[in-house]
C-alpha cells in the first residue's frame, strides 16, 4: 500500500492541472511539423473561437482558475514524489526507484540519491496538490451505476463519424498539437484513419511496464506509440513506405537502447546497410550494434 504524504500547508493545485502540464508535454514532444496536411489539420469545420475563450470555457467546465494553477512553480514535480515511504506499521517501501536512478547513456541525469531524501525546492517542501485529500463521497454517492456503464460505454475521444472530439473543439489558433491518433491499428500496430484508409504515421509498440504506483490494479494503464517525422516514414521519391518506416523504427529502437535488438523482418537493401552483420544485403531480423555504426547512413528513404 502506498500513501500520498498530506500536509496542512500549501494551496489547493487541482490535479486537473497534472493532466494539463502532462498534455502540454505530450504536445510539444509529438506535434510533427511536417505534417501540416494531416487529416485533422484546421480546416472549415473546426470552431472559430479563441483561444482566451476556449480557456475560459475549460474553467467554467471544470471549475478551476487558470491563475491558481498558474501559481504552482513547479508543476513537473507529481504527487507521487510525495509519497509516504512508510506505511502504518512502520515497512519502509522505496517506489522513487522507478524514476530516480544511475543514469545510463544517452540519459546522463544520475538522481539516485532522491530514492532516500526528499530534496525538494524550498518552496514546494510541502505537498501543493491538496486536492487529493478532499473528501469526495457525497459527489461519488450521487452517481449512479446507469451513469456509470453509460459513461464508459460512450467513447469521448470518436465521434459517431469516426472524427476526433478534442481535434475538431480545439480553436483555429491552437499552436500546440491537435490530436490525429484515431487508434485504429492494422494488424502491425499502424494507426489507421478509418475516413481515408491512410496511415496517421502513429503505431503502437510492445514495451516494459512503467513501475510504481500507475499499475493497472491501481484503475491505470497506458497506450504507448511512436511517431517519427515525415521524412522517416516516405522514400526517396516521398512516397508514403510502411518499408522504410519498419526501417528506421527499428534503426531508432537500436539506437534508443544502444544495443543489438532483434526486430521484424527489414530490408537491408533501403539504406545499403548490412544490419545484421553477416555480410549480405538482404532481409535481416536483428540489428547488430557495431554493424549499425559502419553504415555510411543509420536511416532509409528521405531520411537517409
Amino acid at each position: 500500500m502506498i500513501f500520498i504524504r498530506e500536509t496542512t500547508r500549501g494551496r489547493s493545485i487541482p490535479a486537473l492541472f497534472l493532466v494539463i502540464f502532462v498534455l502540454i508535454t505530450i504536445i510539444i514532444g509529438c506535434s510533427d511539423s511536417d505534417d501540416d496536411d494531416s487529416p485533422n489539420s484546421i480546416n472549415n469545420s473546426t470552431p472559430s473561437v479563441s483561444i482566451s475563450t476556449y480557456q475560459e470555457s475549460l474553467e467554467a467546465n471544470n471549475q478551476i482558475d487558470m491563475s491558481t494553477l498558474a501559481q504552482n512553480p513547479t508543476p513537473y514535480i507529481p504527487p507521487q514524489c510525495y509519497t509516504k515511504v512508510l506505511d502504518e506499521n512502520e515497512q519502509a517501501h522505496n517506489p522513487c526507484y522507478t524514476c530516480h536512478i544511475n543514469g545510463k547513456h544517452p540519459n546522463p541525469v544520475d538522481d539516485r540519491f532522491l530514492q532516500s531524501e526528499y530534496s525538494l525546492p524550498p518552496e514546494v517542501s510541502f505537498n501543493p496538490w491538496a486536492n487529493f485529500f478532499k473528501n469526495r463521497q457525497t459527489e461519488l454517492s450521487k452517481i449512479t451505476d446507469s451513469e456509470i456503464l453509460t459513461y464508459v460505454r460512450t467513447s469521448n475521444y470518436l465521434t459517431e463519424n469516426n472524427t476526433i472530439k478534442i481535434a475538431e473543439e480545439l480553436p483555429q489558433e491552437w499552436p500546440g498539437y491537435r490530436p490525429d491518433c484515431y487508434f485504429n491499428f492494422d494488424e502491425n500496430g499502424f494507426d489507421i484513419n478509418p475516413n481515408t484508409g491512410e496511415m496517421t504515421g502513429w503505431r503502437a509498440f510492445r514495451y516494459q511496464p512503467f513501475l510504481g504506483t500507475f499499475w493497472p490494479t491501481n484503475g491505470s494503464f497506458d497506450d504507448v506509440l511512436i511517431r517519427l517525422s515525415e521524412s522517416f516514414r516516405v522514400d526517396i521519391n516521398q512516397k508514403v513506405s510502411t518499408d522504410v518506416y519498419k526501417y528506421n523504427l527499428a534503426v531508432v529502437e537500436a539506437l534508443i537502447k544502444q544495443t543489438s535488438i532483434n526486430t521484424e523482418p527489414i530490408n537491408e537493401q533501403l539504406a545499403n546497410c548490412d544490419l545484421d552483420g553477416n555480410g549480405i544485403i538482404q532481409t535481416a531480423e536483428k540489428i547488430d550494434w557495431t554493424s549499425l555504426n559502419n553504415c555510411t547512413s543509420h536511416f532509409a528513404g528521405a531520411a537517409g
